[in-house]
């Protein structure tokens, strides 16, 4: 399967990442992110804790509910 990456503008993905820190600080409890991308769980990872968001990036979905559940 073939995967194109787009480039996306600095100042939306601050923007982006701005707008998950306030829905995850008023509208949830508890929250868990997964990836299979090394590289987005890195990025992800590196941008919500500029944000302390304290949301994590998982390597897979299961990794991510079994987290929610504790």
């Amino acid at each position: 399967m073939y995967s194109k990456v787009i480039p996306i503008e600095d100042a939306i993905a601050d923007a982006y990442m701005d707008l998950v820190k306030y829905v995850e600080q008023n509208y949830y409890i508890k929250v868990s992110r997964y990836t299979t991308s090394s590289f987005l769980s890195v990025k992800l990872g590196k941008e919500l804790g500029k944000r302390a968001v304290t949301s994590q990036v998982f390597a897979s979905d299961e990794e991510a509910r079994i987290n929610v559940r504790r």
